[in-house]
């Protein structure tokens, strides 16, 4: 239970919901015969992954991450500008959706992989022809981005997520961690059966936005207990099984 799992929630670089904006403008291919390149804007929302922070938020935003990044790539590229309009999380599925519809989506937007990506693909630009064979093998979670051979993002950070234990609660239970937990989610379920005969709560997470215990649920249990998203996930969905 200790062991810390990397989880591909893989933020990701997605372009483009308003069609190859991004790309169709050529801006390369204007500087190889010598002419200048058209001043471009380009709209980019991030939904609560830049910027967001409880740290980032006590700094001024010129000091954010992605505003410095944004500055370093607009003084490398001064015919390109980027305007950067940040959203809530839990509102990028209804947004991008409706944006998409109405074909009037951003150019770039960062969100979360996964389902919360490929569900969105109809609106969005395979990115498969943007990279070489070796910079896409610099970079890991494409898988959490394609479905039939096509990448819809591009990976751009992984994030640690891991179960704490209080060993000396353990100690009260007569639990031992290295021997009665195996690997599976039974064995963590005997576990918090344990704790709960010694008056333990077993399991505490921060919840007061609904996302956090959905990240125990899926992310941890699906990348901590072997075989969680395969075997016992569809259990809870027939409810057969229960938290």
């Amino acid at each position: 239970m200790r062991k810390v799992v990397l989880v591909s929630l893989a933020v990701l670089l997605c372009f483009s919901f308003s069609g190859a904006l991004l790309f169709a403008g050529s801006p390369e291919k204007d500087r190889e015969k010598g002419e200048a390149a058209e001043p471009v804007k380009l709209l980019f929302w991030s939904f609560g992954i830049y910027g967001l922070s409880y740290l980032e938020q006590e700094k001024e935003k010129s000091e954010w991450y992605i505003n410095q990044a944004i500055k370093r790539f607009e003084e490398k590229n001064p015919n390109i500008e980027i305007e950067l309009a940040n959203h809530e999380g839990y509102s990028s599925t209804e947004m991008l959706t409706a944006a998409s519809m109405a074909k009037q989506g951003p150019d770039a937007v960062a969100l979360w992989g996964g389902i919360y990506t490929t569900n969105l693909r109809e609106g969005l630009l395979p990115l498969n022809d943007y990279f070489t064979s070796e910079e896409k093998e610099n970079i890991g979670g494409w898988e959490s981005l394609e479905v039939d051979g096509k990448y819809y993002g591009v990976p751009i950070r992984t994030m640690v997520s891991c179960i704490w234990y209080n060993k000396s609660l353990f100690k009260k239970a007569g639990i031992v961690a290295e021997r009665d937990y195996d690997g599976t989610y039974d064995s963590l379920v005997k576990i918090c059966e344990k704790l709960k005969k010694a008056g333990i709560t077993p399991l505490v997470n921060g919840g007061a936005d609904g996302w956090g215990t959905s990240w125990v649920g899926f992310s941890l249990f699906a990348g901590e207990v072997p075989g969680f998203m395969e075997d016992t996930l569809p259990e809870f969905v027939k409810g057969r099984k229960n938290f």
